[in-house]
């Protein structure tokens, strides 16, 4: 229930941010970019030049972002089932439950971290399909076509297209 919840804001924020990162995204003048003195001029020229689909730009990779907390949730749920199962609760112990308290905390840690990992590659292609058209036309027109172009021209291990590159 709560994956539909996020889901369902995902889609009712998605103008917003569209919006956000218009205006945050540097504009070059000399393809035909706008650069934008507040909200409403960008709301405006989106509507204008794009019509209400233009809004919803970067929708289906907001939706792979909807799965960091499931990922860090069911990884979280089996490595603290395995240690309880493997290691047991000792409450009688107070220094025990002080390294009991230590190792669900890194394991919670390890979760999130495995989440980001594995869907931080959504923000990059998210951001590149809000961008603004060059001389008329949209580099990027959906979220396989964009993670394709990304992959193609700048590698998989470019620094801008995963967080992973900086582990490596």
């Amino acid at each position: 229930m709560a994956e539909i919840a996020v889901l369902m804001m995902s889609k009712f924020s998605n103008p917003i941010w569209m919006v956000r990162t218009r205006c945050q995204i540097l504009a070059d003048k000399s393809v035909g970019q706008q650069t934008y003195n507040s909200y409403l001029e960008a709301i405006k020229s989106i509507h204008k030049e794009e019509g209400i689909a233009g809004f919803y730009k970067g929708l289906t990779a907001s939706y792979v972002g909807c799965l960091e907390g499931a990922i860090q949730w069911v990884v979280y749920e089996k490595l603290k089932s395995k240690y309880v199962e493997d290691i047991g609760f000792n409450r009688e112990n107070n220094a025990t439950q002080k390294d009991q308290a230590i190792k669900l905390f890194a394991i919670a840690a390890f979760s999130k971290f495995s989440a980001i990992v594995l869907t931080y590659p959504h923000e990059v292609i998210r951001t590149r399909m809000r961008e603004q058209a060059v001389h008329g036309i949209f580099k990027y027109s959906g979220l396989c076509n964009t993670f394709q172009q990304i992959a193609a021209e700048e590698g998989i291990r470019s620094v801008k297209w995963s967080f992973i590159y900086l582990l490596i």
